[in-house]
């Protein structure tokens, strides 16, 4: 099944749910109302799919919501300023629940939340991805989060040769996250929070995570600015 759109959708978004073999393509999708708590501008929902070079933006729902028992490859593509006006929390990007997900060199920014979040027991490789500025510490009643990459539950992910700056807490927080994380080659800075300090460690580390290569966090003067 092979969805192709340059023009907006509606105010639901785009959902694909049950279908063995979806193809999204060129999607442009913005101006997305919340609904239920799965609403975004794409919901892939217990299938198989591949989305590639697909744009969601300037909506109050999640960007893109991975969500049931679904197998996702994400090529290239962007999701940005979701979550529009002060009482909105959302991600650019949100795997939830039994999934396996691939994202190629996808950019998420300026989302009131969460870059790319992931939770429950799913397994999510990054590539290549790229998250920055995102969280909204103005929000009421509660400051949102805003890390460029995270990960709950006992979801396991693998950072390669990815970057985030610029986020309201962190480049990557993994909380109760399961065994078998690995992040390799990334760089994250300019990433800070007023009320958690982590020193200088650029990582949650809560059951261990596996580094490799040159990750590293930047620093500005003596200060680690992450959480």
């Amino acid at each position: 099944m092979l969805f192709r759109s340059t023009s907006s959708f509606g105010s639901d978004g785009l959902m694909v749910n049950k279908v063995t073999a979806a193809v999204l393509t060129d999607c442009n999708i913005s101006n997305t109302t919340p609904i239920t708590d799965w609403t975004g501008g794409i919901v892939i929902a217990n299938s198989t799919a591949t989305i590639s070079d697909c744009i969601v933006h300037n909506g109050y729902t999640n960007g893109v919501v991975i969500a049931g028992n679904s197998t996702v490859t994400v090529n290239r593509g962007s999701t940005y300023n979701m979550g529009l006006g002060q009482y909105y929390a959302k991600c650019g990007y949100s795997v939830v629940n039994t999934n396996t997900v691939i994202f190629n060199n996808t950019t998420t920014y300026s989302n009131t939340d969460d870059g790319f979040t992931v939770n429950s027991d799913a397994e999510v490789t990054f590539n290549g991805c790229l998250s920055y500025n995102n969280g909204n510490e103005w929000v009421s009643p509660v400051n949102y989060s805003g890390d460029g990459f995270t990960a709950h539950d006992t979801a396991i992910v693998h950072l390669n040769y990815c970057n985030g700056y610029g986020n309201h807490k962190s480049g990557a927080g993994f909380v109760n996250t399961g065994a078998g994380n690995t992040i390799y080659g990334c760089t994250f800075y300019n990433n800070y929070n007023t009320t958690l300090d982590r020193g200088t460690t650029p990582f949650y580390k809560n059951n261990g995570i596996l580094l490799h290569g040159r990750s590293e966090e930047r620093r500005v003067g003596k200060e680690c600015r992450s959480r």
